[in-house]
């Protein structure tokens, strides 16, 4: 399935920096941190929250029974916490924050150069103030200020032994990083979007709880002057030293200023011991304060993402990877695409002849069905008036014979008559006045079955003197379908 994920990532990058849903994680020392920011009309708001113990000890190694899409098996604690974020907030892409346990960080004050100059010359600085020699290390940086001349900016180092850790146990959980922060600075983003840190333009010293770990915080006027991890004190005493000293060096850093107030910011309220020894050591008001209401560190990062800050972590070897893995994703991709075309092409030539002459064949017997089908309809359509011509006694010889008598008029002898079934009578005879003739014709149009009479010739009789000879053609007319 990580496979599948990574392909789909290769072919469509746009679909992995999605401008409506951010997720974060951030790993704590027993605990995985996350949350999810989902875009709305509103702006942006979390939509998820939760948090994860990692389990110092070695996951078990699932049986045949164990369910499809169960935890892997891996050796790294984290492995088995990631799985469970990857599960519940169901991404894959997920933007990670480290602790400054893993962390070299140190506000730099450098002249104003371009950005990739500004790359360069942060990453050689931070290999001069590297506490591991003969480490590689993955360096990132945020710019914090720039008057043009000079620049602030905070940058981060992590040994690159933790990274290729961090990159195996998101391999293992099916986990990609789009970028890789500082928690610290999440921390330091949530407590000013929610406005816990007040206004101020002296020194302020924010010390931030997560599990038994502490990390500190030195603000001028707001301005991020020293950002340090303390880890986890021995005694009551060893915060009051830790404090002493960083605004010692911050003072020889950034120049004396009167320290407002300590802002102590903890789930829970810190030991009474150290409250005292605080109060005790440092002459500054101190103030205890809890973070909103179920957030941590993996807040902050998602608005961070929203600000479109530039620090990452990631090594430049990861995205070299990508890039190639990119590349050869898409060039199968394009291959798989270019084998299809061409079967689809050769069966199209091969196939196309056999597929039409099939569908020629089938069009005509659909066209003998449907001419049988009209040949039969037609056929028992003339039947039908077939029968209905015979059984009309409207036309019979004897109807016409009594018409033809009932419209002679007197003075007119008929000499003969041809009777003709579908079409009428042809009529011959003799008239004294030929007036007779044209009242006889009359008769014979207006009298069923005749519908039109027609008189032919009519000239000088034979049979008798002084009378006209004549013939006529008296027709039915159409015939009428009956139902």
């Amino acid at each position: 399935m990580a496979e599948l994920s990574k392909i789909w990532r290769g072919l469509l990058p746009s679909a992995r920096t999605s401008s409506d849903e951010l997720t974060a994680l951030v790993l704590e020392t027993l605990c995985l941190r996350g949350a999810v920011f989902t875009h709305g009309r509103s702006g942006w708001g979390r939509t998820a929250s939760d948090n994860w113990p990692i389990c110092v000890e070695t996951p078990e190694a699932s049986d045949e029974s164990t369910p499809a899409g169960a935890m892997p098996e891996a050796t790294d604690p984290r492995v088995g916490a990631m799985f469970a974020a990857r599960s519940v907030f169901a991404a894959s892409d997920v933007i990670m924050g480290l602790p400054t346990s893993l962390l070299l960080l140190r506000v730099l004050r450098m002249p104003s150069l371009a950005k990739d100059e500004m790359a360069g010359a942060v990453s050689l600085q931070m290999d001069k103030l590297s506490p591991f020699p003969g480490d590689e290390l993955s360096v990132g940086w945020e710019l914090l200020s720039d008057d043009g001349e000079n620049a602030t900016v905070i940058a981060a180092a992590v040994p690159s032994r933790h990274m290729e850790s961090l990159d195996a146990a998101l391999a293992a959980s099916g986990l990609y990083a789009m970028r890789v922060d500082v928690a610290l600075l999440g921390w330091l983003r949530l407590l000013r979007e929610h406005k816990l840190l007040g206004e101020t333009t002296d020194r302020q010293v924010v010390l931030v709880a997560h599990g038994d770990e502490w990390d500190l915080l030195v603000l001028d006027a707001g301005r991020l002057v020293l950002a340090r991890g303390l880890g986890q004190p021995v005694d009551d005493g060893d915060m009051v030293r830790d404090l002493s000293l960083t605004l010692f060096q911050v003072e020889a850093e950034s120049g004396a200023r009167p320290v407002h107030e300590i802002v102590v910011v903890s789930d829970t309220p810190p030991s009474a011991g150290m409250l005292i020894s605080i109060r005790n050591g440092m002459a500054a008001p101190l103030r205890c304060i809890a973070p909103p209401t179920d957030a941590s560190a993996a807040d902050g990062l998602c608005l961070r993402a929203t600000d479109g800050v530039t620090m990452d972590l990631v090594p430049s070897a990861w995205r070299d990877r990508e890039q190639a893995t990119m590349v050869r994703h898409r060039l199968t991709f394009g291959l798989a695409v270019a084998a299809g075309l061409w079967v689809a092409l050769a069966a199209t030539l091969f196939l196309g002849p056999i597929v039409a002459d099939q569908i020629v064949r089938m069009q005509k017997r659909h066209e003998i069905a449907i001419h049988e089908e009209y040949q039969a309809v037609y056929d028992l359509r003339e039947r039908v008036q077939l029968i209905h011509r015979y059984m009309d006694r409207d036309r019979s010889f004897l109807e016409a014979f009594r018409t033809l008598a009932a419209a002679q008029p007197p003075g007119v002898d008929l000499t003969s008559m041809i009777y003709q079934r579908d079409e009428g009578c042809k009529i011959t005879g003799e008239a004294l006045d030929r007036t007779a003739v044209y009242s006889m014709i009359d008769n014979l149009r207006t009298n069923r079955p005749f519908t039109s009479c027609k008189l032919g010739t009519i000239g000088p009789g034979r049979i008798r003197a002084g009378a006209s000879a004549f013939d006529m053609e008296a027709k039915f007319g159409d015939v009428e379908a009956k139902p």
